[in-house]
């Protein structure tokens, strides 16, 4: 059955929680006090299970993962007091990067570490509401060395990044600044989204210096793949395009974190992280540095980049209509790598004329398909006659079966009768699908499949299922239905995990192998998608409403809450409302029976139709 990309989020939150639960656990990482509370992993299980334990364990998760109160050691970070004003936090490296003790620091107002004016200071610190903070040379009060600054908001208040400006032959900033201001340009040339994907990641590699730079892209079932990779020749990281990846790899809490900020850098897998320094009794686990770029990483995070054999890593968030498409991840694998800040901003500005292309690619792609689409259902329409009849489809099988992306098609009514065309089960196999999904249909609209013999547990044969493997069914009109057939698609998947082979994933820690496994897939077809359960409903619809707008019958529809959809002219006629007065309304308001009672008795016969 084809489930929504926001359930599986949510499914596949929990199984994160799961994780995230037990690692926790056997990192004495809880208090004493909460050793009695029921673990996620028995509590998940059962029926009994409350939301209040399921939010628990997510939010333990999603603080956690966060890792608030600590900082990678390339920088220095400053938490500002949203009430106080003054510098409340700081990470321990303030004299390396500042001059200035750490004591010198806390409690002090945050304009004294820099050397500009109190009014420049305000001007920057008013700029701090964004997901990529804007960048700023700034020059240290004590030191006198020159920084690049950023600022953004933060639970807490105000969180300031300083990294030390590198002069480095290695980092080309004007020609990164040069292809990053001509992106758009170059970006829009690009026709076909292979050439894009090529490009992207050619030139991020180019100008970060990255040993591989790939591009991963979420599955609807929330595992991963990466479509396309640029390695270095003497690469120390190994190759992983094409492979696919658990989809626990990434948990939805991180994603969610891409969100919020889409870049994240971590200059050294391999480096012993700082705890903020706090005035007063804070508790530096209070203090959340979610929009910073120096924040910390959990170090299950850590452990599963050192398994990969990666010692540096910069990632970049590919959002597609508000949400995490995927991610364009650089990974380096001869030592610590530091890329300077501006060199990072110019990838992401490239980064984003990539995702506006991408997103443009992928609506231009279904705006095409949803014309195809329409112009199909006006044809079919058409066949429907004055006499309004679904099974005048059968007329048009081929037609039909364009409207979904399919190999075959069948047009079953009730009574058993059966109308098929291209590759499909044999009528006997058809009319046993409809038995077993009927009742599914009634509930949701519409019911797909990837494996008819799997999911549905059906004994058929290869002959009689005739070469198709999956179903898509909607009802079109009381006792009439049609199924779209997809047929067998014989396909290996390569994994990058081993351990993916048995669906046991690391409970202790993170994945310690990322041997290849390749899994043989039979008795599936490609899979259907929202898009192609959207398209058979829109059609389904249609010919509903053209049944009953010329139906000599007096009909109505309702949602699954008695409200009325559609009223047709026999129904008007009938009861001399108009249908513009009685759409939108529940059956009681318009019904002309005075015994509101039975009228109410009556709805949960038209909960499903008619």
């Amino acid at each position: 059955m084809v489930v929504s990309a926001e359930l599986e989020m949510k499914k596949q939150a929990c199984k994160d929680a799961l994780l995230h639960s037990i690692y926790s656990r056997s990192a004495g990482d809880e208090k004493d006090g909460d050793q009695n509370r029921l673990p996620f992993y028995q509590w998940s299980t059962t029926k009994e299970a409350s939301e209040e334990q399921d939010y628990g364990a997510l939010e333990l998760l999603a603080r956690n993962i966060n890792q608030p109160g600590m900082t990678l050691d390339a920088g220095v970070v400053l938490s500002i007091g949203l009430e106080s004003g003054v510098i409340e936090a700081a990470s321990p490296n303030t004299l390396r990067y500042l001059g200035m003790e750490l004591d010198e620091v806390l409690g002090a107002p945050p304009a004294s570490v820099f050397a500009c004016t109190r009014e420049e200071f305000q001007a920057a610190m008013d700029n701090s509401e964004r997901a990529v903070p804007a960048t700023y040379s700034m020059k240290m009060a004590k030191s006198g060395k020159v920084a690049d600054v950023s600022f953004c908001r933060s639970e807490n208040g105000t969180v300031i990044d300083i990294e030390e400006v590198q002069e480095s032959s290695e980092f080309d900033l004007a020609e990164a600044a040069s292809i990053a201001a001509d992106a758009e340009e170059t970006v829009a040339q690009f026709e076909r989204k292979e050439e894009l994907f090529k490009w992207i990641v050619n030139t991020i590699q180019h100008i970060s210096h990255f040993d591989r730079v790939k591009l991963y892209m979420f599955h609807p079932d929330q595992h991963g793949e990466v479509l396309e990779e640029a390695l270095k020749p003497d690469s120390k990281v190994e190759s992983c395009n094409g492979l696919h990846y658990p989809a626990t790899d990434i948990p939805q809490r991180a994603r969610d974190l891409f969100l919020l900020n889409h870049i994240r850098f971590i200059n050294d897998t391999f480096q012993t992280q700082l705890k903020l320094a706090v005035i007063d009794d804070l508790n530096p686990s209070n203090i959340y540095l979610t929009s910073s770029c120096l924040r910390g990483v959990h170090p299950v995070h850590m452990e599963y980049l050192q398994n990969m054999k990666v010692t540096a890593s910069l990632t970049f968030a590919v959002i597609i209509k508000g949400k995490l498409w995927g991610l364009i991840a650089c990974h380096h694998g001869g030592g610590p790598l530091l890329v300077p800040r501006r060199v990072r901003t110019e990838c992401w500005t490239i980064a984003q004329a990539f995702n506006t292309r991408l997103s443009e690619m992928l609506r231009e792609e279904q705006d095409k398909r949803a014309r195809q689409v329409a112009e199909t259902q006006e044809r079919l329409l058409a066949l429907l006659g004055e006499d309004a009849r679904a099974t005048q489809l059968a007329r048009g099988l081929d037609l039909l079966c364009s409207v979904v992306e399919s190999n075959g098609v069948a047009l079953v009514e009730k009574e058993g009768r059966v109308y098929k065309s291209g590759t499909v089960p044999s009528d006997p196999v058809i009319r046993n699908i409809w038995t077993h999904t009927k009742h599914q249909i009634e509930r949701e609209g519409v019911y797909a499949i990837d494996s008819i013999t799997k999911q549905l547990e059906l004994s058929a044969s290869r002959e009689e299922m005739g070469g198709a493997a999956g179903v898509l069914v909607v009802k079109v009109s009381p006792g009439c239905y049609v199924m779209w057939f997809r047929e067998e698609i014989v396909h290996e998947v390569r994994w990058g995990a081993d351990d993916n082979k048995n669906g046991t994933p690391n409970l202790f820690g993170a994945r310690e192998s990322f041997n290849q496994w390749v899994q043989e897939v039979s008795g599936e077809c490609r899979r259907w998608c929202a898009n192609d359960c959207a398209d058979a409903q829109k059609l389904a619809m249609a010919i509903d409403d053209r049944i009953i707008s010329l139906s000599k019958s007096a009909e109505f529809v309702t949602d699954a809450n008695g409200c009325i959809l559609r009223w047709n002219a026999a129904m008007v006629e009938m009861c001399g409302l108009k249908a513009e007065l009685a759409v939108g309304k529940k059956l009681p308001e318009v019904c002309f029976y005075t015994d509101q009672q039975e009228v109410e008795a009556w709805l949960p016969s038209f909960r499903h139709g008619r």
